[in-house]
């Protein structure tokens, strides 16, 4: 049975305010709404008001003291490739890209590592020389560099430092924060009947006006949800003004932290060539690996469709053993949590997911309270007053708002392909 058939059949009540009102959370109709459209909901949930159509925000992911290790020099300027025989006391240049040069300052202790053979050495930092491409820091060994492993070493982390007894105040470090922006979208909706419809339909049943308007608040809460999933940030003046549009989850992703972006596809971290089924949950495993090391929540709520739901309980079933025993009379599996590295997965099946062929093979990982959103006219139902016997009625529906993000490092957008060709 549909949404729209419990309304219809009464199994849920109908509030009986219609005109004029603001859609109340507690409203009981709403509540099955809610129940929908899962994960505007849980947007709708972190809600602040802004006064501003554009608004712009900041936000600043897990710090991260490390950069990539280009070489490491003998002389100043940098020259002079290092090879061998460095021992505690020994002075070298480590030459580093200028972004990651302007993080480290005299007295930081740095860790030399080489990602091949996961061996580092140990070192502290006696000055810094900003010089686009050619930046460097001046570093004092702490210990010998046995089997030359600073002569391949491709990343350097700073991870404390130490100062003399009589050191002054230590250089200053700013670290910038990113600055977002984003529209609020003015979403507006309209149903209504002929005067001799509306007879019709209240002679058949009644309430047919505050069926109908909750039928709109339905199709109105879609439309939002589908803006605020697969938005596009975009402004421009048309014949009916200045109209404008919000960037939704899955385009702040891409754009912001493309790396966020997985495609089963051409993932190169499980074997070529394999299925979904064989490799589907390994696949999933390294996300969540991945995502976990920023996340704040106890467990991420993954939103997905009936279609992935389905295709991940066959790559689960894959990987299980099943039995049946006389007298049993129910088989199969059903999973709506995964316990996963880092922090657990708990899906939620979202309806306009998995109605639309274009969000059917996605699943979005999202932590509550790393997703809101900004209001700049809160939702807002009206009926257009009647001046004529029988001019139609009308139900109107408005809202202005837009989608707000943080920690973006934290969440994903995951794509599916039944074979991967990597």
């Amino acid at each position: 049975m549909s949404l729209a058939e419990v309304i219809n059949r009464g199994v849920v009540g109908v509030p009986e305010r219609v005109s004029g009102v603001h859609i109340n959370a507690n409203d009981p109709v709403l509540k099955v709404i809610q129940a929908r459209a899962r994960m505007v909901a849980f947007i709708e949930a972190n809600s602040k008001n802004v006064d501003n159509q554009v608004y712009d925000w900041w936000s600043q992911g897990q710090l991260y003291n490390g950069g990539t290790v280009t070489d490491v020099y003998t002389v100043a300027g940098p020259s002079g490739a290092y090879a061998s025989g460095g021992v505690a006391g020994t002075e070298l240049f480590i030459n580093v890209a200028l972004a990651d040069a302007k993080k480290i300052r005299e007295g930081h202790l740095m860790f030399i590592y080489d990602s091949t053979t996961r061996v580092f050495r140990r070192a502290r930092v006696t000055g810094i020389t900003l010089n686009g491409a050619s930046s460097y820091a001046t570093v004092i060994l702490l210990e010998t560099d046995t089997a030359n492993a600073l002569a391949s070493s491709t990343l350097s982390f700073v991870l404390s430092n130490a100062h003399g007894e009589k050191s002054g105040a230590p250089s200053l470090i700013s670290r910038d924060v990113t600055k977002f922006t984003n529209h609020c979208q003015f979403i507006y909706d309209a149903d209504g009947m002929t005067i001799f419809e509306n007879l019709t339909a209240e002679r058949i049943t009644p309430k047919a006006k505050a069926r109908a308007a909750q039928n709109l608040t339905m199709r109105f809460r879609e439309a939002k949800q589908l803006a605020f999933i697969l938005g596009k940030y975009f402004e421009q003046d048309g014949t009916d003004g200045r109209w404008q549009t919000t960037d939704g989850f899955i385009t702040a992703i891409e754009t912001n932290e493309p790396d966020n972006v997985f495609d089963f596809s051409s993932d190169t971290n499980v074997v070529a060539g394999s299925t979904w089924a064989q490799e589907g949950m390994t696949f999933l495993e390294n996300i969540a690996e991945k995502t976990s090391r920023t996340g704040e929540a106890e467990k991420k709520i993954v939103f997905t469709s009936s279609l992935m739901m389905t295709r991940l309980q066959q790559a689960i079933r894959n990987r299980t053993e099943h039995q049946i025993k006389t007298g049993e009379d129910s088989y199969g599996l059903k999973v709506d949590n995964l316990v996963m590295p880092g922090q657990d997965w708990e899906f939620r099946v979202d309806r306009t997911m998995s109605k639309y062929p274009m969000l059917q093979d996605l699943m979005l990982v999202t932590e509550p309270q790393l997703i809101g959103q900004q209001v700049f006219k809160p939702m807002e139902t009206f009926e257009v007053p009647r001046i004529h016997a029988n001019d139609p009625w009308q139900m109107e529906i408005t809202e202005v708002s837009g989608f707000q993000y943080w920690n973006l490092e934290a969440m994903a957008v995951v794509k599916y392909a039944s074979v991967n060709t990597a």
